[in-house]
């Protein structure tokens, strides 16, 4: 096609026409290889993936909007039948975060340490019974969405963090890496306020917004990893995110009652998408200008 429209065989318009055409059928050829008519069917048709266990019926009954389910009854960190119904403690990812997977290999896939469990919110099991069938089981010491504590354990490094999670209870002593002592600055933990409330009142994905209510200023610790990305605000006004208990956050609170917001705004992506439009409408105005010229017969060849 290019060869002919060099010997000015073929017009520019049919030119454009057919590679479009040769692209195309191209582009689908090999799609439908990978993706046809076969691979869908009428919802109405669709079985379930996955049936349903009397565990799984026991556990939704609960209407709370976020929790977490370690299910020991399966092959608990290469299996994702259990993401299907639960926000799971387990589950598979080829590329898991890496905390995340020392917490696995340390605390959880080994001997389950009922600490680390508490704090990442496990409020159900699901463990097989006596004939290997998977039964609910609640767990009453699950730290929830969020709490504060009246003990900061500050150690050296990384290790250090991991092990105390071993000793140390997170209901009420958080385990801090000192290179966060000058972002959480002076902070004086007495005896636990047993009024203090932590509420998750929101949960998306990428934003999380919780009330909290304390007699006075103190450390809370929330169920969620520490991640590049993810920024906080207290009444709108924007707070500084501690990494506590190796993978969890923590935010200074202020004495009373306040909305706490956590947000997941990454610098990368605001510039990705940024330059993302800006491609895509210059783009666009290309084109325009193409068909303009191309209809008005401009040129930019200069007069003789």
């Amino acid at each position: 096609i290019l060869y002919l429209y060099s010997k000015q065989k073929l017009k520019a318009s049919l030119t454009i026409l057919l590679i479009g055409i040769l692209t195309l059928g191209d582009l689908w050829s090999v799609d439908k290889r990978y993706l046809n008519a076969s691979n869908f069917v009428p919802k109405r048709q669709l079985s379930n993936p996955f049936p349903m266990t009397e565990a799984d019926k026991q556990i939704l009954q609960d209407k709370d909007i976020h929790y977490r389910v370690l299910n020991l009854s399966t092959n608990t960190f290469n299996d994702a039948v259990t993401s299907y119904y639960h926000k799971s403690i387990g589950g598979y990812h080829a590329a898991k975060l890496q905390r995340y997977q020392d917490l696995i290999d340390r605390h959880l896939s080994q001997k389950v340490n009922p600490y680390v469990v508490n704090m990442l919110n496990g409020k159900y099991y699901i463990i097989p019974d006596k004939n290997q069938q998977p039964q609910a089981q609640l767990n009453p010491e699950a730290l929830g969405n969020g709490w504060f504590v009246n003990r900061i354990d500050w150690v050296n490094s990384p290790d250090e963090e991991i092990d105390a999670l071993n000793t140390v209870n997170p209901a009420n002593t958080a385990i801090i890496d000192k290179r966060f002592e000058k972002e959480l600055g002076a902070i004086q933990l007495d005896a636990a306020d047993t009024t203090a409330r932590i509420e998750l009142t929101k949960y998306t994905p990428n934003q999380l917004t919780y009330t909290t209510r304390n007699e006075r200023a103190g450390l809370a610790v929330f169920s969620e990893i520490y991640y590049p990305g993810w920024t906080a605000t207290i009444d709108g006004k924007d707070a500084q995110i501690i990494r506590a208990d190796y993978v969890l956050r923590a935010l200074r609170i202020p004495a009373g009652t306040h909305e706490v917001v956590f947000t997941f705004r990454p610098t990368s992506i605001s510039i990705t998408d940024m330059i993302s439009y800006v491609a895509f409408g210059l783009i666009i105005f290309a084109g325009i200008l193409a068909i303009y010229f191309s209809l008005t017969g401009f040129s930019f060849k200069k007069e003789e």
